[in-house]
């Protein structure tokens, strides 16, 4: 399973306050989530303001909106910012590629539809247009 994460609003944050308060934030998430998937799974930086999560526990991927929901309210509670995040569970016959660019869209419905939410990847969001 893969969980995709934007940081909501970085560039006004950049702009605003500075790339050091942007910076500050980027690294507040990581370390979030860094801990978040201790012995779950494992964190990465995709670009910029983007970080994903690589799940493996089966306990967990059973009740990943509750996972999901616990990160992104520590991540607003801990630092400055909101998270919006997508997320797109493993079939049979879906290649690693095609998992991320499912979550990525799941994240992109997170964003369109108010920021500072959870969204799953459903089949739908293929038709869309949701990425522009």
């Amino acid at each position: 399973m893969i969980v995709f994460t934007d940081i909501d609003n970085f560039k006004q944050l950049n702009d605003t306050l500075g790339h050091h308060a942007g910076d500050a934030a980027l690294k507040t998430v990581a370390e979030i989530l860094q801990e978040e998937t201790d012995e779950i799974g494992f964190p990465g930086r995709y670009g910029g303001e983007e970080l994903i999560a690589v799940i493996d526990d089966k306990d967990t991927i059973s009740r990943i909106e509750e996972w999901a929901e616990n990160f992104r309210s520590r991540v607003e509670r801990e630092s400055n910012v909101t998270l919006s995040i997508g997320f797109s569970i493993s079939r049979n016959g879906i290649s690693p590629e095609k998992l991320l660019e499912q979550a990525d869209l799941g994240m992109y419905s997170a964003k369109r539809s108010g920021k500072n939410k959870i969204v799953a990847y459903k089949d739908e969001l293929d038709t869309e247009g949701i990425k522009d």
